[in-house]
């Protein structure tokens, strides 16, 4: 007969004590208090110009910001997108009206390489609400630029300001 290891055991329930917390993927931990919601005003950082080199020379980036209804069974709407430089400055309201994002899809805006008021600290404020609770969406800014042989890319997650 084998002798029950209570290592093996002390080591196992440590292991499920902080499973809970473990990132979803990579940087990303699941709060799991904040998984539905009815509607949220979401910051959103962009990075439309970094500074590159030992002299910081500057790189206008393409900015996308992406909406994406990751509930299964409701659709949401998206309330207002409003585009601030580092000031604080509001720049554009992007939307007219409510866009409705369909269950598994998603929706973008493009900040094109080329815009005017572009500025290292930029930011979008996205208001979204749905009929009922629903998981929420995943709101985040993918930058790409690119000049003679380089390429730069990376990507920026949303923070929540309000819970509605």
């Amino acid at each position: 007969m084998r002798k029950f290891n209570f290592f093996v055991l002390i080591i196992s329930l440590a292991f499920l004590r902080i499973l809970p917390c473990l990132p979803a993927s990579a940087g990303e931990v699941i709060d799991r208090r904040i998984i539905q919601s009815r509607g949220q005003k979401v910051y959103v950082p962009i990075y439309s110009q970094i500074f590159i080199g030992h002299k910081g020379a500057p790189y206008d980036l393409t900015v996308t910001l992406s909406v994406r209804n990751a509930d299964p069974d409701t659709p949401i709407r998206i309330i207002s997108a409003d585009y601030y430089n580092s000031q604080g400055e509001l720049i554009k309201k992007y939307l007219k009206k409510e866009i409705t994002i369909q269950p598994i899809s998603a929706n973008k805006l493009i900040i094109p390489q080329t815009e005017k008021s572009r500025s290292f600290g930029s930011s979008v404020i996205v208001t979204w609400k749905a009929d009922k609770r629903v998981i929420v969406p995943l709101i985040e800014t993918i930058m790409i630029g690119t000049k003679s042989q380089q390429g730069i890319s990376f990507l920026s997650r949303g923070r929540i300001l309000k819970e509605f």
